[in-house]
């Protein structure tokens, strides 16, 4: 393959590979605007004057013959260099240089940076006809364009020691979280979420949220919809994200504020807790509560299309019901600490009207107030 060069001691415009298959030949790719490719040629340069019978190096360049001719006579130099070439680094394909070839007896010992060229090693080669040298390792695949380890760009990611992400969802997973105690003291790492509604993620990232009902969170937003789960089955990945989090070791309350910075910066939004005069409802009595006694039985979680039945559990549990259904928050203010049975109309297939006349029976009025309730708050950042 004739190459094209320039500064020849023969005048040549040409050579070929083949006219020093008996000396050791470095292949230097090299650029005039490379600072470690001018201090490396310096070096070789004058290791060739000593060295001609055995050693050859040639410079490997890109740039036109007219631009490097000037450049290596104002340095002196004795190596010609190859000029405009493209096929020798389709060859030995590299991303960076200085790219030095090793090539001895017809084959490539070694491909290195300019770190492993010098006299030593070079006579270490020719000697001892073995390569002692470290490999140079170009990652070509590599793509600046596009983020660090996503689809294998730069690798697999497990030499990642801190970072934050936010996706959309991943079909064929459900949702998943991390599963970090309020309570632990231990520190940890990492807090991920998958495929959650923004308003879950909050709820996992602040205590606050996570004790309110439905009825005490006020998504002030222009779309609130988007903060929460599609209740369609043909939809039932919309509105849903993947968090994670990887970073130096915190207990779990710094773990979730870094959570809700993120969150907030993410999705331009900001939380609070803020107390309100609303409208409410306030659960009172006329007559004294009991309980049978017996096995304590509770169905509020589970049948969704039969009665509601509360044995032998304290007023508390009918409230959790309420304020799982309820548009309003409800009060207790019945004053009664013991247990209660109660068979209710299931609020999936009645009115508050039906259930506060079933509530009435048992003595129970579920009267609608105003009262100053803490709601929690989030609303578009629009600071």
């Amino acid at each position: 393959m004739p190459l094209q060069v320039v500064n020849h001691p023969e005048e040549k415009e040409t050579i070929s590979l083949g006219e020093y298959k008996d000396k050791l030949i470095i292949l230097d790719f090299w650029a005039t605007w490379c600072g470690p490719c001018i201090k490396s040629l310096n070096k070789l340069n004058d290791i060739q004057k000593g060295m001609t019978e055995s050693f050859a190096v040639i410079p490997i360049s890109t740039e036109s013959g007219e631009k490097l001719q000037p450049y290596i006579q104002r340095k002196n130099w004795s190596v010609f260099s190859v000029v405009e070439d493209r096929n020798l680094a389709n060859i030995f394909p590299h991303r960076y240089i200085p790219h030095y070839v090793w090539v001895h007896d017809g084959r490539v010992k070694a491909i290195t940076g300019h770190e492993e060229v010098g006299l030593e090693q070079i006579k270490h080669l020719l000697s001892r006809g073995e390569e002692n040298l470290t490999q140079k390792e170009d990652l070509l695949s590599f793509d600046p364009s596009r983020p660090l380890f996503f689809q294998g760009n730069g690798g697999d990611g497990s030499s990642v020691q801190m970072f934050t992400l936010i996706s959309g969802p991943i079909k064929g997973l459900s949702t998943m979280t991390s599963g970090i105690s309020v309570k632990s003291s231990s520190l940890h790492e990492r807090i991920y979420a998958v495929n959650c509604s923004i308003l879950e993620m909050y709820k996992m990232a602040d205590e606050r949220v996570s004790r309110y009902p439905h009825n005490r969170i006020i998504l002030d937003v222009s779309d609130p919809e988007r903060l929460l789960r599609s209740a369609s089955r043909e939809e039932s990945y919309k509105n849903l994200y993947c968090y994670d989090r990887k970073g130096p070791a915190v207990n779990v309350a710094g773990l979730k504020a870094e959570m809700i910075r993120d969150l907030n910066h993410y999705f331009g939004l900001k939380t609070r807790v803020e107390t309100r005069l609303a409208d409410c409802y306030v659960l009172t009595s006329s007559q004294p509560l009991f309980s049978k006694g017996g096995e304590p039985e509770a169905n509020i979680y589970e049948k969704e299309d039969e009665p509601i039945k509360i044995i032998n559990y304290p007023v508390a549990v009918l409230i959790e019901y309420l304020n799982k259904y309820l548009p309003l928050y409800t009060f207790d203010e019945t004053n009664f600490s013991g247990k209660i049975d109660l068979t209710l109309p299931n609020l999936n297939h009645c009115s508050i009207e039906t259930l506060a006349e079933a509530l009435d029976n048992y003595g129970l009025h579920l009267l609608k107030v105003q009262r100053e309730v803490d709601f929690f708050v989030i609303s578009e950042n629009k600071d």
